[in-house]
């Protein structure tokens, strides 16, 4: 075992805060971040970085904080991590808080907690720090199994234990968790019943109401397709409770669901918002307007995950309508949002870009650009330089912040305003330094000439590919497309951003 002297480490502070821990997880998560700031200033620690998140279940993939401290690791931009414990690090599977503690360990990084530093490379520590995320797991285990069983009872009396669905809030009453209905919302749950039962309009035409009614869901998005769809088959609007219908998958982030003889329906403490013959109605009509969509396995979009909506950043997709000229439209799924555009049109104006960006590279790498390439180089790394040394004045002030701190001048309220700060210009300047080192690769010779075959081969073969080919050469080529074009433009443009790799 050794001895640390820690002051003046570097270090991302990580706090983490399970949903189902307790009432407000937030707030817990603030006094953590204070407690771990006064003994960084105790400790002479100069934290760079905080690193929180508010989430239940212990997968990595789901954590999308640790995996952006994980993926900064390697850049030797820490000397430590620091945090309330160490099962915050890690305390799902075993796997899981192995890969953790792989990438501290391989880049001889230490953990700082209240009571202890970690230094995984010795080997009491790390034996120490195997033991302790054993009996964390065990507990976490334990802990899980009995609010199961807690859930399942309360389930079974009529209680609702989720989060209120549209046209409800969850409420307490007589000391169980129920739902109340809320008035604002279950006005619209109504409506969307009668005009789809008693109309005989459509969801899309539904929709489009709400939307020019100016609702929004709980989240503050508008009333999609999918939405109102889930909406009409939500058996909470006439009282009940449907257990079961869905289960999560171990180690995947995904719930799938189950089979619909397994389902189990208990009558809700909750009162119901629609009643049981339309909401009956409504599952019969479903059935006979539902017509599902043919999948093969063949792709038929070569743009497939590559087109963003500019405007809600949603992966656009393909609309398909016989009763069109062209077969096939690239629309976004939100409503109200990016108007949709025939996909060969879109599709030919990135052949197009890329056509041009090959002219581009081909006229750079032929010397007709030289000196203007050598210029930006030059502009481009004194860009590098200027703010890498502003950004060691600002480590250097965040250092001294923490003596200020303790020797009283500084009160915790002006150290935090500070610090904030000094963070922010720290976050600005690393943005600028990445954005000049991206446009660095982008004007080198030799990067141009890695990429000038691809684009070639495109440019040379592109309409002799299949559809999956071709989806595949442009993700090879393209990290993302963001697409534009107003609504409220009849003839309105349509604009593409081309994000090369």
């Amino acid at each position: 075992m050794q001895n640390f002297d820690i002051s003046f480490m570097n270090v991302a502070m990580y706090l983490r805060k399970s949903r189902a821990d307790e009432n407000n997880p937030h707030e817990t998560l603030e006094r953590h971040k204070e407690i771990l700031l006064n003994y960084a200033a105790e400790h002479k620690l100069n934290v760079l970085d905080i690193y929180e998140e508010v989430i239940s279940g212990g997968l990595l993939f789901n954590r999308a904080e640790i995996n952006k401290l994980l993926a900064l690791i390697p850049s030797k931009r820490y000397d430590a991590v620091l945090c309330i414990d160490l099962d915050r690090l890690g305390r799902g599977s075993a796997a899981d808080s192995e890969k953790i503690f792989d990438v501290l360990k391989e880049n001889d990084i230490k953990i700082i907690t209240l009571k202890k530093v970690y230094d995984l490379n010795d080997e009491y520590d790390e034996d120490y720090s195997e033991f302790e995320m054993f009996m964390a797991r065990k507990e976490l285990k334990f802990i899980t199994r009995r609010m199961n069983r807690g859930r399942v009872k309360s389930i079974s009396e009529g209680c609702f234990v989720s989060g209120a669905p549209f046209g409800y809030r969850n409420a307490v009453i007589n000391n169980k968790h129920t739902l109340e209905i809320y008035e604002p919302e279950a006005q619209f749950v109504r409506m969307v019943f009668d005009m789809y039962v008693n109309k005989g309009q459509g969801i899309t035409t539904i929709s489009h109401r709400l939307k020019a009614l100016g609702v929004v869901s709980k989240k503050g998005t508008p009333l999609d397709r999918s939405t109102i769809s889930r909406m009409l088959k939500n058996h909470t609007y006439i009282g009940k409770i449907v257990w079961n219908k869905s289960k999560s998958v171990k180690g995947q982030n995904k719930q799938i669901k189950t089979d619909e003889s397994t389902w189990v329906y208990i009558d809700g403490l909750h009162e119901s918002i629609i009643d049981e013959e339309t909401f009956n109605r409504a599952q019969e009509m479903k059935v006979t307007r539902f017509k599902p969509a043919v999948n093969n396995g063949v792709l038929k979009n070569p743009l497939a995950g590559l087109v963003k909506c500019a405007n809600c950043g949603r992966t656009m997709v393909t609309n398909t309508s016989e009763a069109t000229i062209e077969r096939y439209r690239l629309i976004c799924r939100t409503v109200g949002c990016n108007k949709g555009a025939a996909l060969s049109i879109v599709e030919n104006k990135i052949y197009q870009a890329i056509n041009e960006e090959l002219a581009n590279m081909e006229a750079s790498i032929n010397g007709s650009q030289t000196a203007n390439i050598e210029n930006d180089r030059k502009m481009y790394a004194e860009t590098i330089n200027t703010a890498t040394a502003e950004l060691n004045k600002l480590h250097t002030q965040q250092s001294r912040l923490y003596d200020l701190l303790e020797q009283g001048i500084y009160t915790n309220d002006i150290f935090v305003e500070r610090r904030n700060s000094i963070e922010e210009r720290i976050r600005k300047l690393n943005t600028i330094i990445s954005d000049t080192e991206k446009q660095l690769e982008l004007i080198d010779n030799s990067n141009f000439r890695k990429k000038i075959p691809l684009l070639r081969e495109i440019v040379n073969n592109y309409y002799k590919y299949n559809t999956p080919k071709r989806n595949a050469i442009l993700k090879n080529t393209i990290s993302k497309i963001d697409y534009r074009r107003d609504k409220s433009d009849k003839d309105g443009e349509i604009s593409l951003k081309i994000h090369f790799k």
